[in-house]
């Protein structure tokens, strides 16, 4: 399975996620009690495993090491087995907190139910299964009577079906879950239905890569298994694809000792209602038209603090001196590209703190290699040239040799013409990714559109606050942000005095609803409108939003760690970042997305390219 599949599976899985903050500062630091029990049955008469008992043997001091209380049982009988189980749910009871069970050996479904097999009982025939196994409801059943916050079941159990010969109903593998009690993760060794392998080594390739995956600091726990399922698929050249089944409604890191992210997602905090991200989060969205972006789930204005003028100081300036210099690819006519500036790269933590379940979980990405980023959205005189050289049949075929680059100090070298420095609106996604493909033509260069976490790394340029700036939006003391709209409906005069004031102080940072920037047009600025952020990129912020490469989902489980885009088959709609200049001060954030439909057009939409470094 392709790694976007595996993305795309997990994020299936936890679409209806969405987070909420403890309130209690103290039970924030509360560490939850942890059990774990674990089976690995080896040494069976009719056909024995490698592997199993190692595997347990060896998971637990990583378990103990994350905290877990563990219990082991090796090469153990049906009567041993049972026994354990309902000890587990006695210590489940009392403990509370996590619980995990693990078991590692011959697993069989007959007739839509698992079985583990127990290591004595010489079981030969199908119909002996419920009385001379295990089966695995009794697991489920007793987790869902210890009623402890959340549990984890792993079951690396379908080697082979060793009754294949006697048997006429007991299928290959495990079958899925009948039922999957909230709360509860089952994880499967290989897809329902399939075999496991049992490994050459010492370890099982799956709990070889669970071993691994389990230590890595502040990973979710579905990240976590997604990340076991990329391992075994490596591992087995495809040939073993793991699976889970989950009803999660908490979050839950096997890993919580590094401080990434510290305190923004404790184990056991409740998740919120699930709602979908499609649903309507108030009494307008039902009217939104059919291709509008998607609705967010925002936090109240006062959510997001602000400061008033006197408690600001005056904003980073990048002093003119220190402005990157800037390089054009020559085109095929002898004319220049877009202007770009180069990107180091670098690391940081995408998405938000914020109550807002479209930017969870937060979580790393790096960016291994430097990239030559667009100064400037694409403006109208940029994408006129272009329409012009399709419209005459202008080739870059003709052309010979590798193009060089035209370096320009200069950064008022814009387009000539009334409207050629706006920035192009009103163009569909795959007309946008047509201009980069005619730019690659032209150039000998590979231009594309940034991939959302390329375009998250631009637009923060180095900082971790909700703005480039820092985390508050310039308010006026008179003039509350919560009252703006209101003010805005009614054309009182406290807008205008509270812009020139703003404007006075150079505090107009960006072009949005709430940033005081409208009230003089109520459109899109000039691409070179406003200072540039710590990269020297303007107007990551507000003006237009921008599109990206990568297909909607509606949070960041299963989320690429690194540049690569979310790419998946019968992908109609795709992320939108930056905010435009009718948004309000929440859909400005660094971290703010939204998803549209590939055919929407609008006049609050245009973006930016980028061009890979050779």
């Amino acid at each position: 399975m392709p790694c976007w599949q595996a993305r795309l599976l997990t994020a299936a899985l936890i679409g209806l996620l969405s987070f909420s903050a403890l309130c209690d500062p103290a039970s924030r630091n509360k560490p939850q009690a942890r059990t774990a029990l674990l089976i690995g049955n080896s040494l069976y008469p009719q056909a024995p495993l490698a592997n199993p008992a190692q595997d347990v043997e060896d998971l637990v001091p990583i378990l103990e090491q994350l905290g877990f209380q563990v219990h082991l049982l090796l090469n153990a009988d049906q009567r041993q087995m049972e026994h354990a189980i309902d000890d587990f749910e006695h210590q489940l009871r009392q403990r509370g907190g996590v619980g995990l069970f693990y078991f590692a050996g011959h697993g069989i479904q007959s007739k839509g139910t698992n079985y583990l097999l127990p290591i004595a009982e010489q079981i030969t025939q199908e119909r002996d299964l419920k009385y001379d196994a295990v089966n695995l409801d009794k697991v489920i059943d007793a987790m869902e009577a210890a009623n402890n916050p959340l549990n984890l079941v792993i079951l690396d159990a379908c080697r082979n079906n060793p009754l294949a010969r006697e048997s006429r109903s007991a299928a290959r593998g495990l079958a899925r879950p009948s039922r999957t009690p909230k709360d509860l993760l089952i994880a499967y060794s290989t897809a329902p239905g399939e075999v496991a392998l049992d490994g050459e080594g010492r370890n099982s390739p799956y709990a070889a890569s669970l071993m691994a995956a389990l230590q890595t600091p502040k990973q979710h726990v579905l990240l976590t298994f997604q990340d076991i399922a990329l391992r075994v698929q490596t591992t087995t050249r495809g040939q073993q694809i793991p699976w889970i089944s989950s009803s999660l409604t908490r979050n839950f890191y096997f890993n919580e000792k590094d401080d990434f992210n510290q305190g923004d997602h404790p184990q056991g905090i409740d998740i919120a209602s699930q709602v979908s991200s499609k649903q309507p989060t108030d009494a307008f969205s039902k009217h939104t038209p059919k291709h509008s972006p998607k609705q967010l789930s925002k936090p109240s204005p006062e959510a997001i603090p602000l400061l008033t003028i006197e408690e600001l100081e005056r904003p980073w300036r990048l002093p003119p001196e220190d402005y990157p210099e800037v390089i054009q690819d020559t085109l095929a006519n002898g004319s220049v590209g877009p202007r770009l500036v180069i990107v180091p790269p670098g690391s940081y933590q995408m998405g938000s703190q914020d109550q807002i379940r479209e930017e969870h979980p937060r979580h790393p990405v790096t960016l291994t290699q430097p990239l030559a980023v667009g100064l400037y959205e694409v403006s109208v005189g940029e994408y006129q040239r272009y329409l012009s050289a399709m419209s005459s049949g202008q080739s870059s075929s003709q052309r010979s040799g590798q193009p060089s680059n035209h370096k320009a100090k200069s950064l008022s070298n814009r387009p000539s013409g009334p409207s050629a420095d706006l920035p192009i609106t009103n163009i569909r996604w795959q007309q946008a990714v047509d201009y980069t493909q005619w730019l690659s033509r032209e150039t000998g260069h590979r231009y594309r559109l940034p991939s959302e976490s390329e375009w998250e790394y631009l637009a923060r340029a180095g900082t971790d606050s909700r703005y480039f700036w820092g985390n508050e939006l310039a308010q006026c003391t008179e003039l509350p942000i919560s009252h703006i709209d209101r003010s805005r409906k009614f054309k009182t005069n406290e807008i205008p005095f509270c812009a020139q004031q703003l404007k006075s102080l150079g505090l107009v940072r960006l072009n949005c609803r709430h940033c005081f920037s409208w009230i003089e047009q109520g459109k899109a600025f000039p691409v070179d409108s406003y200072l540039p952020n710590p990269f020297g990129l303007f107007n990551m912020l507000g003006n237009v939003a921008e599109f990206t490469l990568d297909c909607w989902r509606p949070n960041y489980y299963g989320a690429a760690t690194d540049h690569t885009p979310v790419q998946f088959a019968n992908c109609t709609e795709r992320v939108i970042r930056g905010g435009h200049w009718n948004s309000s001060h929440l859909e400005v954030r660094v971290s703010a997305r939204q998803g549209v439909d590939e055919a929407y057009q609008s006049d609050t939409l245009g973006f930016r390219v980028v061009r890979e470094i050779d």
